[in-house]
Formats: structure tokens, sequence, C-alpha cells
């Protein structure tokens, strides 16, 4: 296991062989965007060695056009058999499994690949040898794929701070305070990948890998591709003032929803964790549903608030486990307490 990451960084050698590469594509109900991203994919400085394709139950065109540009491909394209649907942690997770190359870089069916992608992502892995993850950074596009001038980073509130962090081997300790793991921005290295568990019930395929990864992950300072943002799409960002506004709102009033997911979820991961042999990450966890647990507590009464606020923030708690001046806020003006079930 992959599990140290105190010396992962390693002077390439010119006698070994060349580190190869699967692309895994995951489709559902992707006709409008597919060929621009299989084509971009394809339109690489160093194309990758190939590319598997898992469909998740699609009724529209999507598999049709991933099979006729398959036809004339200077990269092998696998399409696997149509399955059961998996959503989409397990859509990524089986289409991974089916990979052959050394690494694989995650594809989502709506962006597009920058050009030079594939060859920034070898270079990484070069210069990172035994990470069993990278992530790069991203450019935030439009539905018509116009830049926006964000980033994903910047958009995941990923800070030089942190980023330092995890290029030092403290990346759990981000995760801890809040999610910056993008599938479609991540490469894994394929044997390290295979050996997971799969993600628990309501875990996305992103955030699990990052959590085993952990102090091991590594990342890729440049952007190596546009994430589009649409209507439609599965996940994404809120990129614009009024939809984070929005987003800011919705968190708020549905506070107490949010935190219970996360009470239920926590300890799955701690567990699977601790099955996997990574008890410290495991406590840390279970140190973060603790918190969790004492947010969804805090009263309604503000006194009594102010008092519970305050000891958390003394504790570390928040500086721990949270984004910590916003959640602070949020505590403090609007408690999960007060909050609606959605």
């Amino acid at each position: 296991m992959l599990q140290n990451p105190s010396s992962n960084k390693k002077t390439p050698d010119p006698g070994a062989q060349p580190v190869t590469l699967s692309a895994a594509l995951c489709t559902y109900q992707g006709a409008a965007y597919i060929a621009e991203q299989l084509q971009s994919m394809l339109n690489q400085t160093d194309l990758p060695d190939e590319i598997v394709i898992r469909d998740d139950g699609s009724s529209d065109d999507t598999l049709a056009i991933c099979r006729e540009i398959a036809q004339t491909s200077p990269v092998p394209i696998i399409i696997l058999p149509s399955g059961e649907r998996l959503g989409v942690a397990g859509n990524f997770f089986a289409c991974a499994r089916a990979c052959q190359m050394d690494w694989i870089l995650f594809a989502d069916q709506d962006d597009r690949w920058l050009p030079e992608r594939v060859a920034l992502f070898k270079a990484a892995i070069a210069e990172h040898a035994a990470a069993p993850a990278i992530q790069s950074d991203a450019l935030i596009a439009d539905a018509e794929m116009n830049p926006t001038g964000q980033t994903l980073w910047r958009s995941y509130f990923f800070s030089p701070r942190e980023q330092t962090l995890v290029q030092t081997g403290r990346g759990e300790v981000v995760l801890a305070r809040h999610v910056f793991v993008t599938g479609a921005a991540l490469a894994v290295q394929r044997e390290w990948l295979i050996s997971l568990p799969a993600p628990a019930a309501q875990f996305y395929h992103d955030e699990w890998i990052g959590w085993f990864a952990g102090p091991a992950l590594r990342l890729l300072p440049a952007a190596t591709l546009l994430y589009r943002q649409h209507e439609n799409q599965q996940t994404g960002l809120q990129t614009t003032w009024r939809a984070r506004w929005q987003h800011l709102l919705d968190s708020q009033l549905y506070a107490r929803t949010l935190l219970e997911r996360d009470l239920e979820r926590f300890p799955r991961l701690a567990t699977a964790l601790r099955a996997f042999g990574l008890t410290e990450r495991a406590d840390l966890v279970s140190a973060k549903t603790r918190f969790v647990q004492r947010r969804l507590s805090f009263s309604r009464f503000l006194p009594v608030r102010l008092f519970q606020i305050l000891a958390s923030i003394l504790t570390g708690d928040y500086a721990r486990f949270a984004i910590a001046r916003r959640s602070i806020i949020k505590d403090l003006i609007f408690p999960a307490s007060l909050a609606r079930r959605h």
C-alpha cells in the first residue's frame, strides 16, 4: 500500500519503461457533449494508450456517438457492455477496474481536455513516483465552453497554504476541513486503485480516493482541462455570484440535512479506512464526526450557542474540521438546530 509520502520524488531514470495511461470516461445522457470531449482526448500532444468507456444506461445517442468515433480513433477505444445502473461513483470505479494501463486519468463526458493534459500528467507522475493519486487544477467554463476566469481550486476555497500542506504530505489535514479532490482532474495509479474498497453510500469516487490517498496525494499545479458548468450535469460548482449566493442560502436552509448526512456517512468511511489499515486516518474521520454531532446539537438560544461555539473555537475543532470563519458565522447566525430538513 502506498501510504508513506516521506520520499515520493525521484530523479527520472532514462532507461525506465515509459508510464502508460488509460482514460476512464463515464457517460450518462451525454450526447450533447461527448463528441467534443472525445475529440479533445484524441487531440492530445501525447495520446493516452487507451480510452475505456462505461455508460450508465443512457437512452440518448451517447453510445452511438462513441462507437462512431471509435471506428477511426488512433487510440483503442473500449466500450464496456451495458450493465446495471451504478450511479456516478460506481460507474467510475467499474470503468477504472476495466482499464489496463499503469495509471488512469478520469474523464467527465461534458468537459474538454486541454491539449497537454496527458503530457503534463506524465511529467507529474515521473516527479511524484510514489504517489497513488495526483490532482490538477482546471479552468471553469460555462455551458458553451467560454472560460469564466475562475479556476477549480479557487472555487473549492483550496488556498495556497492548503496546497502546500498537500504537497508536503498532509493532504488528510485539508480533507478533514473540506472536499477539494475532483475526479475530472484526477490521475490514479491503477494497481493501488483496484486494491481499494468500493465507495460507501453517499460518497463520490473522488472524495473516497482522496481519503485513501491521504498524505500520499500530490498536486499538479496547472490547469489540464476546461471544466464545463451547465444545468444538466450530475455534479458541479456554483460559479456566478447569483449561483454562489443561492448555494450559500441553500446550505444554510438545509444545514441540518447536510450535517445529518455527514453524521451518517463518515462512520462508514472510518470503518473502511480502519479495515484498510489506516487507523490514524480513521480516527481523524471519527473526530470530525463528533464535531458534526456537536454542531447539530448547538442551542437555538443565542447566549448558550455563543458559549458552545467558543468552546469549539478554543479546542481548535473549527480550524481542524471546517472552513473555520465561514462555519463559525453560519453557526452563529443560523445554526442547524434552526434549519429545516430537506
